[in-house]
């Protein structure tokens, strides 16, 4: 940044600039990265006042405003990008993030639903817009734009999860099985399919189907903790109060649920 801070001021090339915003930007990227936010903030700010055409500068920022906590001050620059750049989709879906966080949900959707309007490929616009109304316990039409967005990017593990999730919350746990088997087929390992796929089979009063599936999850990986939790629940269910204490005893040494800790603890203390 130094040897172009002199320039600042001067009748110099347009090319020199935005090397100077760049700058800025990449010392910016440096002290988020250090989660100095505030620090990060100044220099974002001096990036945009040198070069206020770049929206990841702007998308940045209000990014950087997030994680210090200052959701009103990360929408306030979410709004001023989105108004100077209205048909640039990514500060768009930005400004619907910002909106969702300072709890104005309605217009966040809005926001959403005018991105997929004008682009019905947008997988980022769909996936925001399908998270509100998961969030509503719309779970239906939830589904539908995870659908959507399936189509666009069918080896995304979080929208198939998610979408096999709406499929749970409705009461279809067939098709959220199969929702949740179509995530072996790019990720075989799968720690979460497996784990939600036990939990359907539970509900389904499957236990030693889901018992083995909760197995699988730990095996994929040793610290899942709410693996260990239901598959407490599972064992305990088929009487096998041993491997259900074992269970919970592990899940009780991973979690940081300090209430459910002490719920399951109890429970555990009874069992002797």
């Amino acid at each position: 940044i130094s040897s172009y801070q002199g320039l600042l001021g001067r009748d110099v090339d347009d090319k020199i600039m935005p090397k100077l915003a760049f700058a800025y930007a990449q010392k910016a990227d440096e002290l988020a990265n250090q989660s100095k936010f505030q620090d990060a903030i100044k220099c974002y700010e001096k990036a945009i006042e040198i070069d206020s055409n770049n929206k990841i500068y702007y998308s940045n920022l209000a990014k950087c405003y997030r994680d210090s906590g200052d959701r009103v001050k990360a929408l306030n620059v979410a709004k001023k990008a989105a108004s100077l750049m209205p048909d640039n989709s990514d500060l768009q879906k930005e400004l619907a993030i910002a909106l969702k966080e300072n709890n104005e949900k309605q217009k966040s959707k809005e926001v959403y639903e005018n991105i997929i309007a004008k682009d019905p490929q947008d997988f980022d616009a769909y996936m925001g817009y399908a998270d509100l109304l998961f969030d509503e316990k719309n779970f239906a039409k939830a589904a539908q734009n995870y659908e959507k967005a399936f189509e666009i990017d069918p080896k995304n593990e979080t929208c198939a999860l998610r979408l096999g999730n709406c499929y749970k919350e409705m009461g279809s746990t067939d098709l959220a099985i199969k929702q949740y088997s179509k995530i072996f087929e790019f990720n075989p390992n799968s720690p979460d399919a497996n784990f939600n796929i036990g939990l359907c089979l539970a509900s389904q009063n499957k236990t030693n189907e889901a018992i083995e599936k909760l197995n699988l999850t730990i095996s994929e990986d040793p610290e899942y903790s709410f693996a260990y939790y239901a598959l407490g629940l599972a064992y305990e269910k088929i009487n096998n109060l041993t491997k259900a204490k074992e269970a919970w005893q592990k899940f009780v040494s991973l979690t940081d649920d300090e209430n459910l800790k002490k719920l399951v603890t109890k429970r555990i203390q009874s069992m002797k």
